[in-house]
């Protein structure tokens, strides 16, 4: 009978774990019910100019096209796996991709936040919704593009360092080979995961509480640290399941040696790309919001929603 209860209790704690660890998943998933569109519309341009001119997560998508390289490996080709290369010496495109970026996302953050502290959402007045979120933004999305930019390098020069000791450069990938490199690539999408978690909730720490850019770091360290395993989580499951989609993609182009139209590869990351932007526009705040325990008022009866 102890043991029966032992049990219970066991299994109960652990279902309450699991629960625990996957609330802003759940959370993020129940405010998209009712603000997916909204959200969409804003996404639609940003994803565009991001499929365009970079591909989704190349830190772990670009492995099928690694492994299916012969010879004639280097630094450069392994980079250019990494970046689209019939753009990387174009400065001008970059240039608007961000700018766009910033302002897309600081009016999709500004919009999310209107909605939760007003319980109204659309798309009114969007001047005012950008200007609430267009500091830290400004301040937050620059240090990430530079962070990504860095991991890049490095993951670049780590997989270059072993091909070049185990397989060489001009020899297809061994089974080590290929197994070192796929783990490196975890590790760099792993940590370019939490890179953006700390990112996005450091920018609407900085929306909701009007901190300092310094107090906000140190609230953002202090938040992230009580709470980056169910962050994490949160962020790495609908991510790793929207990135597979560009794995599957490009081990069809290398591996079944199908020719694909160029434009059906843009639309592929298009597509990628703009759930991946409406997710992580809804999940940051909702996540924020969780976790300080913030009143919201978009899902409270509407004659306790506030007024414009």
């Amino acid at each position: 009978m102890c043991d029966k209860i032992v049990v219970e209790i066991l299994n109960s704690k652990f279902i309450i774990f699991e629960i625990t660890k996957m609330i802003y998943l759940k959370e993020t998933f129940k405010y998209l019910k009712r603000s997916f569109l909204p959200l969409l519309v804003v996404a639609i341009i940003p994803a565009v100019l991001l499929g365009l001119f970079t591909s989704p997560f190349t830190f772990i998508s670009f492995l099928p096209l690694y492994y299916g390289t012969v010879d004639g490996t280097s630094f450069n080709s392994i980079f250019d796996m990494l970046m689209f290369p019939n753009y990387i010496n174009l400065v001008f495109p970059y240039i608007i991709l961000i700018l766009f970026l910033i302002l897309f996302l600081s009016y999709g953050l500004g919009t999310v936040e209107k909605h939760f502290k007003t319980g109204k959402r659309g798309f009114t007045r969007p001047l005012r919704a950008m200007n609430n979120s267009a500091l830290p933004i400004l301040k937050t999305v620059p240090i990430m593009l530079v962070a990504l930019m860095l991991t890049v390098l490095i993951q670049t020069a780590i997989i270059t360092l072993i091909r070049h000791s185990i397989s060489g450069l001009s020899n297809a990938p061994l089974p080590i080979d290929s197994i070192l490199v796929t783990t490196v690539s975890a590790v760099s999408f792993g940590l370019v995961l939490m890179a953006s978690i700390f990112a996005g909730v450091w920018a609407v720490i900085i929306q909701i509480y009007g901190y300092s850019f310094k107090e906000a770091f140190i609230e953002t360290i202090r938040a992230v640290r009580k709470k980056w395993g169910s962050l994490f989580l949160g962020l790495l499951i609908p991510i790793t399941l929207l990135v597979s989609a560009q794995v599957i993609y490009n081990s069809f182009l290398v591996f079944e040696d199908v020719t694909w139209e160029s434009w059906l590869a843009g639309f592929v990351s298009v597509m990628i790309n703009l759930f991946i932007l409406i997710y992580y526009m809804a999940y940051i705040p909702v996540s924020v919001y969780h976790m300080n325990n913030l009143e919201r008022r978009d899902n409270q009866p509407p004659y306790l929603r506030g007024f414009r």
